[in-house]
Protein backbone atom coordinates (compact mmCIF):
# COMPACT_ATOMS: atom_id res chain seq x y z
CA UNK A 1 0.00 0.00 0.00
CA UNK A 2 2.60 2.31 0.71
CA UNK A 3 4.59 1.40 -2.39
CA UNK A 4 1.34 2.25 -4.42
CA UNK A 5 0.91 5.66 -2.64
CA UNK A 6 4.41 6.81 -3.72
CA UNK A 7 3.80 6.01 -7.04
CA UNK A 8 0.81 7.52 -7.08
CA UNK A 9 2.47 10.09 -5.50
CA UNK A 10 4.94 10.27 -8.90
CA UNK A 11 2.35 9.53 -11.36
CA UNK A 12 0.07 13.11 -10.23
CA UNK A 13 2.77 15.42 -10.31
CA UNK A 14 4.23 14.03 -13.60
CA UNK A 15 0.91 13.89 -15.25
CA UNK A 16 0.29 17.76 -13.83
CA UNK A 17 3.24 19.17 -14.89
CA UNK A 18 3.57 17.33 -18.24
CA UNK A 19 0.29 17.87 -19.21
CA UNK A 20 0.97 21.77 -18.28
CA UNK A 21 4.15 21.74 -20.18
CA UNK A 22 1.90 20.70 -23.13
CA UNK A 23 -0.46 23.17 -23.27
CA UNK A 24 2.48 25.90 -22.95
CA UNK A 25 4.05 24.37 -25.92
CA UNK A 26 0.40 23.96 -27.63
CA UNK A 27 -2.56 26.41 -26.44
CA UNK A 28 -5.46 25.05 -28.61
CA UNK A 29 -3.71 21.32 -28.41
CA UNK A 30 -1.21 20.45 -26.35
CA UNK A 31 -3.53 19.48 -23.15
CA UNK A 32 -5.54 16.97 -25.04
CA UNK A 33 -2.55 15.42 -26.89
CA UNK A 34 -0.79 14.68 -23.57
CA UNK A 35 -4.14 13.45 -22.48
CA UNK A 36 -3.77 10.87 -25.55
CA UNK A 37 -0.09 9.86 -24.70
CA UNK A 38 -1.00 9.49 -20.77
CA UNK A 39 -4.01 7.08 -22.04
CA UNK A 40 -1.71 5.22 -24.06
CA UNK A 41 0.81 4.76 -21.29
CA UNK A 42 -2.08 3.53 -18.83
CA UNK A 43 -2.91 1.04 -21.76
CA UNK A 44 0.13 -0.78 -22.78
CA UNK A 45 1.94 -0.38 -19.29
CA UNK A 46 -0.31 -3.09 -17.64
CA UNK A 47 0.44 -5.16 -20.51
CA UNK A 48 4.01 -5.01 -20.64
CA UNK A 49 4.16 -5.29 -16.72
CA UNK A 50 1.76 -8.28 -17.09
CA UNK A 51 3.80 -10.07 -19.60
CA UNK A 52 6.87 -9.92 -17.69
CA UNK A 53 5.96 -11.26 -14.21
CA UNK A 54 4.71 -14.26 -16.52
CA UNK A 55 7.64 -14.49 -17.91
CA UNK A 56 9.15 -16.74 -15.47
CA UNK A 57 7.02 -18.42 -12.61
CA UNK A 58 7.40 -16.40 -8.87
CA UNK A 59 9.66 -13.88 -8.07
CA UNK A 60 11.85 -14.01 -10.69
CA UNK A 61 8.90 -13.02 -12.85
CA UNK A 62 8.09 -10.20 -10.51
CA UNK A 63 11.48 -8.73 -10.15
CA UNK A 64 11.98 -7.26 -13.64
CA UNK A 65 8.09 -6.16 -13.78
CA UNK A 66 9.21 -3.54 -11.27
CA UNK A 67 13.14 -3.34 -12.35
CA UNK A 68 12.31 -2.18 -15.70
CA UNK A 69 9.97 0.52 -14.94
CA UNK A 70 12.19 2.09 -12.48
CA UNK A 71 14.95 1.92 -15.13
CA UNK A 72 12.51 3.71 -17.85
CA UNK A 73 11.99 6.67 -15.02
CA UNK A 74 15.54 7.04 -14.51
CA UNK A 75 15.83 7.34 -18.39
CA UNK A 76 13.19 9.77 -18.57
CA UNK A 77 14.22 12.10 -15.64
CA UNK A 78 17.58 12.54 -17.24
CA UNK A 79 16.15 13.27 -20.69
CA UNK A 80 13.43 15.28 -19.16
CA UNK A 81 15.99 17.68 -17.72
CA UNK A 82 18.02 18.18 -20.73
CA UNK A 83 15.06 19.18 -22.54
CA UNK A 84 14.17 21.63 -19.31
CA UNK A 85 17.70 23.28 -19.81
CA UNK A 86 17.22 23.54 -23.70
CA UNK A 87 13.94 25.37 -23.28
CA UNK A 88 15.50 27.26 -20.07
CA UNK A 89 17.85 28.65 -22.81
CA UNK A 90 15.51 29.06 -25.90
CA UNK A 91 12.78 30.84 -23.22
CA UNK A 92 15.44 33.20 -22.18
CA UNK A 93 16.14 34.58 -25.55
CA UNK A 94 12.19 35.00 -26.44
CA UNK A 95 10.66 35.75 -23.51
CA UNK A 96 9.69 39.68 -24.54
CA UNK A 97 7.87 38.44 -27.47
CA UNK A 98 6.30 35.31 -25.87
CA UNK A 99 4.92 37.97 -22.65
CA UNK A 100 3.48 40.49 -25.32
CA UNK A 101 1.87 37.55 -27.06
CA UNK A 102 0.04 35.29 -23.88
CA UNK A 103 -0.27 38.52 -21.74
CA UNK A 104 -4.26 38.43 -22.93
CA UNK A 105 -4.93 35.28 -21.76
CA UNK A 106 -2.64 35.26 -18.98
CA UNK A 107 -4.55 38.30 -17.14
CA UNK A 108 -8.04 36.55 -17.97
CA UNK A 109 -7.75 33.10 -16.99
CA UNK A 110 -9.96 32.12 -13.94
CA UNK A 111 -9.53 29.23 -11.89
CA UNK A 112 -13.41 28.80 -11.52
CA UNK A 113 -14.30 28.29 -14.82
CA UNK A 114 -11.31 25.90 -15.32
CA UNK A 115 -12.73 24.02 -12.21
CA UNK A 116 -16.17 23.70 -12.99
CA UNK A 117 -15.44 22.10 -16.58
CA UNK A 118 -13.07 19.70 -15.28
CA UNK A 119 -14.33 18.50 -11.92
CA UNK A 120 -17.63 17.32 -13.00
CA UNK A 121 -16.10 15.35 -15.49
CA UNK A 122 -13.09 14.18 -13.26
CA UNK A 123 -15.73 12.05 -11.76
CA UNK A 124 -16.69 9.83 -14.45
CA UNK A 125 -13.07 9.83 -15.90
CA UNK A 126 -11.61 7.52 -12.80
CA UNK A 127 -15.19 6.12 -11.58
CA UNK A 128 -15.19 4.40 -15.53
CA UNK A 129 -11.54 3.18 -14.88
CA UNK A 130 -11.63 2.08 -11.27
CA UNK A 131 -14.87 0.10 -12.56
CA UNK A 132 -13.50 -1.41 -15.33
CA UNK A 133 -9.93 -2.74 -14.18
CA UNK A 134 -11.29 -3.04 -10.08
CA UNK A 135 -15.10 -4.15 -9.82
CA UNK A 136 -15.08 -6.09 -13.09
CA UNK A 137 -12.07 -8.18 -12.72
CA UNK A 138 -13.16 -9.20 -9.20
CA UNK A 139 -16.28 -10.55 -10.67
CA UNK A 140 -14.92 -12.93 -12.71
CA UNK A 141 -11.70 -13.90 -10.82
CA UNK A 142 -12.80 -17.05 -9.69
CA UNK A 143 -12.64 -18.05 -13.19
CA UNK A 144 -9.46 -16.30 -14.78
CA UNK A 145 -6.78 -14.50 -12.24
CA UNK A 146 -3.22 -13.39 -12.51
CA UNK A 147 -1.35 -9.83 -13.53
CA UNK A 148 -2.96 -10.63 -16.94
CA UNK A 149 -6.78 -10.06 -16.41
CA UNK A 150 -6.21 -6.61 -15.23
CA UNK A 151 -3.78 -6.12 -17.89
CA UNK A 152 -6.29 -7.24 -20.26
CA UNK A 153 -8.73 -5.11 -18.40
CA UNK A 154 -6.41 -1.55 -18.91
CA UNK A 155 -5.98 -3.06 -22.46
CA UNK A 156 -9.63 -3.14 -23.35
CA UNK A 157 -10.64 -0.18 -21.30
CA UNK A 158 -7.84 2.15 -21.93
CA UNK A 159 -6.70 1.08 -25.28
CA UNK A 160 -10.70 2.16 -26.34
CA UNK A 161 -10.40 5.68 -24.32
CA UNK A 162 -7.38 6.24 -26.54
CA UNK A 163 -9.63 5.44 -29.84
CA UNK A 164 -12.19 7.71 -28.34
CA UNK A 165 -10.03 10.75 -27.93
CA UNK A 166 -8.16 10.68 -31.38
CA UNK A 167 -10.92 9.75 -33.57
CA UNK A 168 -14.25 11.69 -32.01
CA UNK A 169 -12.44 15.10 -31.78
CA UNK A 170 -11.53 15.29 -35.60
CA UNK A 171 -15.70 14.66 -36.01
CA UNK A 172 -17.45 16.87 -32.84
CA UNK A 173 -14.29 18.67 -31.11
CA UNK A 174 -14.19 18.50 -27.29
CA UNK A 175 -16.91 20.73 -26.79
CA UNK A 176 -19.91 18.40 -26.43
CA UNK A 177 -18.07 14.90 -25.88
CA UNK A 178 -18.13 15.31 -21.57
CA UNK A 179 -22.08 15.34 -22.02
CA UNK A 180 -21.55 12.27 -24.81
CA UNK A 181 -19.16 10.77 -22.56
CA UNK A 182 -21.54 10.86 -19.30
CA UNK A 183 -24.05 8.66 -21.56
CA UNK A 184 -21.65 5.50 -21.94
CA UNK A 185 -20.70 5.88 -18.40
CA UNK A 186 -24.28 5.20 -17.35
CA UNK A 187 -24.68 2.51 -19.86
CA UNK A 188 -21.65 0.56 -18.35
CA UNK A 189 -22.46 1.35 -14.88
CA UNK A 190 -26.00 -0.46 -15.92
CA UNK A 191 -25.15 -3.23 -17.59
CA UNK A 192 -22.62 -4.22 -14.58
CA UNK A 193 -25.40 -3.72 -12.18
CA UNK A 194 -27.49 -5.80 -14.12
CA UNK A 195 -25.07 -8.85 -14.80
CA UNK A 196 -24.33 -8.83 -10.94
CA UNK A 197 -21.76 -10.75 -9.06
CA UNK A 198 -21.64 -13.73 -11.98
CA UNK A 199 -20.54 -11.53 -15.13
CA UNK A 200 -20.04 -13.78 -17.99
CA UNK A 201 -16.72 -13.07 -20.10
CA UNK A 202 -18.56 -11.11 -23.05
CA UNK A 203 -20.08 -8.40 -20.48
CA UNK A 204 -17.34 -8.25 -19.04
CA UNK A 205 -15.25 -7.24 -22.52
CA UNK A 206 -18.53 -5.29 -23.58
CA UNK A 207 -18.44 -3.37 -20.15
CA UNK A 208 -14.49 -2.67 -19.98
CA UNK A 209 -15.23 -1.26 -24.35
CA UNK A 210 -18.13 0.95 -23.20
CA UNK A 211 -16.65 2.75 -19.79
CA UNK A 212 -13.26 3.29 -21.66
CA UNK A 213 -15.36 4.96 -24.22
CA UNK A 214 -16.70 6.84 -21.55
CA UNK A 215 -13.32 7.37 -19.73
CA UNK A 216 -11.83 9.12 -23.65
CA UNK A 217 -14.38 11.41 -24.02
CA UNK A 218 -14.99 12.98 -20.99
CA UNK A 219 -11.32 13.24 -20.46
CA UNK A 220 -11.21 15.30 -23.65
CA UNK A 221 -13.09 17.11 -22.27
CA UNK A 222 -11.70 17.81 -19.34
CA UNK A 223 -8.03 18.67 -20.50
CA UNK A 224 -9.34 20.26 -23.84
CA UNK A 225 -7.22 23.38 -24.78
CA UNK A 226 -9.29 26.77 -25.18
CA UNK A 227 -10.97 27.68 -28.39
CA UNK A 228 -11.46 30.53 -30.08
CA UNK A 229 -9.71 33.43 -28.40
CA UNK A 230 -11.67 32.25 -24.76
CA UNK A 231 -9.93 33.27 -21.92
CA UNK A 232 -11.29 31.13 -19.47
CA UNK A 233 -8.60 28.48 -19.96
CA UNK A 234 -8.77 25.36 -18.48
CA UNK A 235 -6.61 22.97 -15.85
CA UNK A 236 -3.87 22.79 -17.99
CA UNK A 237 -3.01 26.53 -17.84
CA UNK A 238 -2.87 26.34 -14.14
Amino acid sequence: MLGRLVVGLGVGMVASAGTAWAADRDAAKGAARAGVVLTSGFAIGPVASALLAVSAPGRPGIVPAYAVPVVLTGVSALLVLRAHATARATTTATRRDDDARSAPFVDGRRIGPALASALPMGLWVFSCVVVAVIVLTERIGDRFSGPMLIAVACALSLGTGMVAQISTRTVVGWRPLGVIGAGPAAAGFAIAAVAGAQMGLATFVLCAVVLGSAYGLCLGRGSAGRRGGSRRGTLADW
